[in-house]
């Protein structure tokens, strides 16, 4: 903890972001709920702030408006969606912030699986 006159200063450290589920599977373009399990560690803040702030994807066909939908802190559904030829993967952004205002970011992903052939999954 790094203190200047009794301020904190130190981010808490994301230790860990866990998606669940990790990979889905059928993509049938349905929306599947996502939560993402965190374990966030702070020097001051016992139980600092955690929450999604953005999702990507490497789909080029995908629209934040209609293929994501963030429904918590630390939930969200995503599209079961898949290109032809290739599954899509959601890049999910989160912020921990301390009492203190200190923040850090992390990221997990969840992949859309696509057919490797005779309908296996990723």
């Amino acid at each position: 903890m790094a203190l200047a006159q009794g301020v904190d200063t130190t981010p808490p450290t994301i230790a860990a972001l866990a998606p669940s589920p990790s990979e889905i599977w059928p993509g049938n373009h349905k929306m599947v709920p996502v939560t993402i399990d965190t374990l966030v560690i702070d020097d001051s803040d016992p139980s600092p702030y955690v929450h999604i702030i953005g999702v990507t994807s490497d789909d080029p066909t995908f629209m934040a408006g209609e293929d994501v939908e963030i429904t918590g802190d630390l939930s969200l559904n995503v599209r079961a969606e898949k290109t032809q030829k290739n599954g899509r993967v959601y890049v999910i952004y989160v912020e921990a912030r301390d009492a203190s205002g200190n923040t850090s970011l992390g990221m997990t992903t969840v992949r859309i699986g696509h057919t490797t052939g005779h309908n296996a999954p990723f």
